[in-house]
């Protein structure tokens, strides 16, 4: 059943969540003191880390999605948002990463040239998005995402577009122990969104509009064949997965270690010709004596990746449900239609059945050593040093054979067979010599910490033509170089040595300040810039601990913090600042032995700076009768220095250059509320819930830039305007007098794709041994551009179209170019019913008898539900899925 509602029902699911808001909310603050202990309630700061971080544990993570991290954490932080995942869905090959926490920071253009992404470390080492997600979520022990002022200046150059950092599973001291997890998942596409029209209906549709397939006969026939082929059910697929891994551990005082190994090989996706396998080992080894403590963690990792189908999902859910796609032969046609149709369809059904394909393959390497020693009088020294070593092999086979070929001769240069390989090797290493005392009622500390970073980055690519047959698909079988694709390479390193300086101060527990100051200097600034200062200052007032509140035993915490700092990031390529040359190679001097001459690409600016974000913050921290927990902040943030271009004179011979001078802000509110409603012996119950506002506007925007950036935009992406959001949807609006719709004027701003408020809510019950939890995410307003209607008013009914293109209201006459219509600007707003979790843990006795320690068993259902008041097509590269996860943990 098509699972997409209209807007009034989503109004009214909104109306009883607020209603249901405020009575739990009312109920959870009559309670008496109880404990809390739901595994999916949302956390709250400890002094571990700043204010304004955010704490995930693993028991979190693994309640809401026991195999995707990407989709546990983002639904715990509702700042963090994407371009992507509307379409791509839940691709495993694709994976997280691209992504941005409170609101975009820079222009839609640098976000597609190079994506913003946050700083990823684990353990304290920096890593790419990669090998971040591809981490085993029983690997996890905490996510920290840092967006406090405090903690995003100690990470200087790195962390404007925030820092997510995890910290992964330590072996404890005991005796040797086996354990063995198991997830088993079933997974199927959420195909909810697709309305499409059956063969019948289109064919009505084609003749209502006066056209044919391509001549009367070929239409008559199509008619007769009766044919209705579900094309989406047909390239997709009820898939079973499986996860195993296996710890080794034990340790004394003395000495702790962990062996590990984990597969993952039958990881299809739920889209034929889909495939995501993992292999990984890991070895861990602690030795401590007295004060001194030092560590190894080394981990082995394979991933393999492969897709073999080329199109996307939408593409194929329009092609027409009238054709044939077999033979009858016990095969399938590579085109379908007739020859007198106007149109011949490629058959993906076809196309699986060939050699080709788009393989990745991923080795990772990841050693971390870390070591610390206790000096004594409050003094203690902490270092570590990681290196990492990732090599990516793609391989991209089109099989001669494909339908791609169709139009060319049989002597012409048919398949395509493309390499790509790329490395990573990184040298991360850092010490800090640490003070920490106390004096009466003071507590004070400080930490002065050097870092050197060094990286080297290849990429390398070339693809050649012309293969004998489907079955030699590898570059050695290939004639030629692909004339449209030259080869290609590319290296930069990335040298920086950075230091660090904070101290903290605390009186009485109730006034405490903090500060840190980080000093960056990097090869990846402009020759001009190279040294980057950063600087954050945080400041605390615990209310609870004054003497007018001390005897106001219900009042556990209540904190007002506020913070300032600033971070960047290095948006700007090495040819913006480095002067770079191209070579002429169609225009050879005859007179010099046939040489190839070079030019200058453009005006270097060995001047240009980095994007800077000036953090700003205030929050309150509240925690009443051991059972409500609450924390409310406001931060406004600044990204200055922004990328633009500036016009030069002609005499320089170049007509413009890379600078610096625009301005983004974005500004919010996000709450997080956790509440114990009922607690007993055996029995507890607890809610949370959590909400993000963000506000994005363009301060700065020269006038030279706006003009020269608006003026080559492509179908789809929205102009820059001062005071206008980066995220802004433009459209004209139209004019309808009944038989024929035109536009009228230009496109103007008509939404801002930020929601009013983004979130999560849900409600946990423990009772004995058994747990059972629920959560939510949603979304309130603003608005979205509805690409689905837009293809019903202007698409071709020789493609399969959404059904409401059967009703004319949609699908009206229109004078003029298709255009982005206001009518195709919605508000949006959606209910997703994330996670439903329902656990076991054995007693011991009962564990002993199979010859076990510990053994507990979770069926976790995700993304079961998806309602939304906007009624288009989403997931249209690759669908989302649902999924139910059987987990076991045992230890022997």
């Amino acid at each position: 059943m098509k699972q997409i509602y209209a807007l009034n029902v989503c109004r009214s699911a909104r109306c009883w969540l607020h209603l249901m808001l405020v009575v739990w909310c009312g109920v959870a603050a009559a309670k008496s003191p109880v404990r809390d202990s739901a595994a999916l309630r949302l956390p709250v700061q400890t002094d571990r880390v700043a204010a304004g971080d955010l704490v995930i544990t693993a028991s979190q993570i693994r309640a809401v999605d026991p195999v995707d991290l990407w989709k546990a954490i983002s639904f715990y932080d509702p700042s963090i948002s994407n371009s992507w995942e509307r379409e791509h869905g839940s691709d495993p090959v694709y994976g997280a990463g691209d992504m941005t926490v409170r609101g975009s920071k820079r222009w839609a253009r640098d976000e597609a040239v190079k994506p913003s992404r946050p700083l990823y470390i684990i353990d304290g080492a920096l890593v790419d998005a990669r090998k971040f997600f591809d981490t085993d979520i029983n690997d996890v022990r905490q996510i920290i995402i840092r967006k406090d002022p405090v903690s995003l200046a100690q990470y200087g150059i790195r962390s404007a577009d925030g820092v997510v950092e995890m910290k992964t599973q330590k072996p404890v001291k005991g005796p040797l122990k086996v354990r063995y997890m198991f997830d088993g998942i079933v997974e199927w596409a959420d195909l909810g969104s697709y309305d499409l029209m059956s063969a019948s209906e289109q064919l009505a549709l084609i003749e209502r509009e006066g056209l044919t397939t391509g001549s009367v006969a070929s239409m008559q026939q199509h008619k007769a064949s009766g044919k209705n082929v579900d094309w989406l059910n047909q390239l997709t697929r009820t898939v079973f997965r499986h996860r195993h891994k296996i710890t080794v551990d034990g340790g004394d005082d003395n000495v702790k270690y962990a062996l590990t190994g984990r597969i993952a090989p039958s990881g299809k996706g739920v889209v034929e010709g889909v495939e995501k396998d993992i292999l990984g080992l890991g070895a861990y080894i602690e030795y401590r004596y007295k004060s001194f403590r030092i560590s190894n963690d080394l981990t082995y990792d394979k991933t393999a990746k492969n897709s073999k189908l080329f199109g996307t999902l939408g593409d194929y859910a329009r092609t027409p449900r009238w054709l044939d796609p077999d033979n009858g032969h016990g095969g399938y046609l590579k085109t379908m239609g007739h020859e007198e149709d106007a149109v011949r369809f490629e058959n993906p059904l076809y196309e699986l059945t060939l050699g080709s394909h788009n393989e990745c393959r991923t080795y990772s390497i990841f050693d971390n050593v870390r070591l610390s020693l206790d000096l004594g009088a409050g003094f203690s020294v902490n270092g570590r040093f990681s290196f990492v070593r990732d090599l990516i092999r793609t391989d991209t086979y089109v099989s001669p054979a494909s339908v791609r070929y169709a139009s060319q001769t049989t002597d012409s240069y048919t398949g395509r067979y493309g390499i790509a390989r790329s490395s990573i090797q990184t040298y991360d290493g850092a010490v800090d010599l640490t003070y920490r005392g106390s004096r009466g009622r003071s507590s004070y500390g400080a930490s002065l910490q050097a870092g050197i970073f060094s990286g080297t980055y290849n990429m390398e690519s070339y693809a050649g033509v012309g293969i004998p047959s489907d079955k030699m698909g590898y570059i050695s079988f290939t004639k030629a170089y692909d004339p449209d694709t030259a080869p290609y390479a590319w290296r930069y390193y990335d040298r920086t040595v950075s230091g660090t300086l904070s101290a903290h101060y605390s009186y009485d527990e109730r006034y405490t300040v903090a500060g840190t100051a980080h000093l960056d200097r990097s090869s990846m600034l402009a020759p001009g810039e190279r040294t980057a200062l950063f600087y954050g200052v945080s400041a605390a007032w615990n209310i609870g601990r004054e003497r007018f509140l001390r005897r106001a035993d219900w009042i556990d915490r209540l904190t007002l913090s506020a913070a300032i700092g600033t971070s960047g990031a290095v948006d700007a390529l090495n040819s913006d600042y480095v002067v770079t040359y191209s070579s002429n190679i169609d225009n050879e001097y005859v007179y010099n032995y046939y040489l190839v001459g070079a030019s200058v690409n453009f005006m270097p600016n060995p001047d240009l700076k980095w994007r800077t974000l000036v953090s700003r913050s205030v929050a309150l921290q509240a925690e009443f009768a051991h059972a409500l927990r609450l924390r409310v902040e406001y931060y406004n943030n600044d990204s200055k220095d922004l990328m633009t271009v500036d016009r030069l004179p002609l005499a320089s011979g170049y007509r413009r250059n890379v600078s610096n001078g625009g301005r983004v802000r974005n500004s919010g509110l996000e709450y997080y509320l956790n509440a114990t409603l009922y607690s007993r012996p055996g029995l507890s119950v607890s809610a949370f819930t959590s909400g993000s506002h963000n506000r994005n506007r363009i301060g700065e925007l020269p006038g030279f830039f706006a003009a020269w950036y608006n003026e080559a935009l492509s179908e789809g992406e929205a102009p820059l305007s001062e005071g206008e959001s980066v995220n802004a949807i433009y459209a004209a609006e139209s004019s309808f007098d009944g038989t024929t719709e035109r536009a009228a004027g230009e496109a103007v701003a008509a939404g801002r794709a930020e929601p009013d408020l983004k979130g999560n809510f849900g409600v946990n019950v423990t009772w004995g041994k058994w747990h059972f939890g629920a959560a939510f995410d949603y979304r309130i307003g603003g608005q979205t551009f509805n690409r689905t209607l837009y293809d019903v008013q202007f698409g071709s009914p020789l493609y399969n179209l959404d059904r409401r293109a059967l009703n004319p209201k949609y699908r009206r006459a229109f004078d003029g170019e298709p255009v982005r219509l206001q009518r195709f600007v919605e508000r949006f707003d959606a209910l997703n019913f994330s996670a439903v979790q329902v656990g076991y843990v054995f007693e011991a006795k009962a564990a002993g008898k199979l010859y076990m320690r510990n053994l507990a068993l979770y069926l976790t259902g995700s993304n079961l539900f998806y309602c939304s008041g906007v009624d288009m097509q989403r997931g249209t590269v690759y669908p989302y899925t649902r999924t139910v996860t059987l987990s076991l943990r045992a230890t022997f």
